[in-house]
This record gives structure tokens, sequence and C-alpha cells, in this order.
């Protein structure tokens, strides 16, 4: 009965070594981007929208000092790190977002750039 045990675990042990002796790794090259990369930057928000972005509804139309125009508040949401963000769009036409990091809002860069070529 013993025999019969040893005899398993041997042959056990030599197909779990074959199987992992037969796999080859691939190394994914370097890639080279097509366009320029350039880190995000903050720029912060004035202390007057940065109240509307905090307590402001979803569809509440509020004033922008800088520049002078108008805001529709959109959706709030955490992003990736567990910052709390805002979508808000300028003038019915340009959608921004804002993130509330430290304890102040600031307008977050895009992450997809449009280029016009």
């Amino acid at each position: 009965m013993k025999s019969i045990v040893l005899l398993s675990v041997v042959l056990g042990s030599l197909l779990l070594t074959s199987c992992t002796n037969n796999r080859t790794v691939e190394v994914i090259p370097y890639k080279t981007f097509q366009y320029p990369y350039q880190n995000p930057s903050r720029v912060l928000i004035d202390s007057v929208f940065s109240k509307q972005l905090s307590n402001g509804k979803l569809g509440e139309i509020v004033s922008v000092n800088n520049p002078r125009a108008t805001a529709r508040l959109g959706h709030t949401y955490y992003s990736a790190n567990g910052n709390n963000c805002r979508k808000y769009t300028i003038n019915s036409s340009y959608e921004h977002t804002a993130c509330k990091v430290k304890g102040r809002w600031y307008q977050a860069s895009s992450v997809i750039i449009n280029k016009q070529n």
C-alpha cells in the first residue's frame, strides 16, 4: 500500500515539473507613443465656484467668475484615487471636470486630447 502511494506521489511530481518546464515567456517590447505626453497640471478653482461645486444640485446653473460664464452642474463621482469629482458644462458647450484634492477644488486635466491637424 505504501509503495502505491509513494509511486503516485513520484509520478504526480514528475507530471507537475514537466508542465512547468514547457512554459515560454514572451517579452513585450517597449512602445513609443505617436503623441507628445504632458504631465497633468491642476488649476485651482476660486472659492465661490468651489462652494457651488460642493453644495450645488445636479442640473443647477451657477455663475463662474473666471472667465465670466455660466456653468451647469453635472454628476458627482469618486476618482480612481478616491477624490470627490464633479462634471460641469460651461456655456452649454464645454464639458469640464473638477476634483476636490486635500480640501480644495481643482479643474482636472484632460486625459484625451483632440488633435486638430
